[in-house]
C-alpha cells in the first residue's frame, strides 16, 4: 500500500517548525524553502501551486489574527 503524498502546508509545517525558525540563519531558511520546493516538483507540484497555497495559507493564518 502506497503511502498518502503530504500537501504543501503539511511539508511547510514540518520544515518550519518553531524550534527551526527561532534558531535559523537566513541561509537555513533559504535552503528549507529550495528543500521544500525540490521536494513539491518531486510529487509533480509545480512552482505556482506551491506559492499560491502558501500564499492562501499565510493570509489565512493573518487573518484569524487579526480577528482575534
Amino acid at each position: 500500500m502506497r503511502s498518502r503524498k503530504q500537501t504543501v502546508i503539511e511539508r511547510f509545517d514540518n520544515l518550519f517548525n518553531d524550534e527551526f525558525i527561532e534558531k535559523a540563519t537566513e541561509r537555513e531558511i533559504e535552503l528549507s524553502f529550495d528543500r521544500l520546493v525540490n521536494n513539491c516538483r518531486q510529487d509533480n507540484m509545480n512552482d505556482n501551486e506551491v506559492i499560491g497555497e502558501l500564499e492562501f495559507y499565510c493570509n489565512s493564518f493573518i487573518a484569524n489574527i487579526a480577528r482575534a
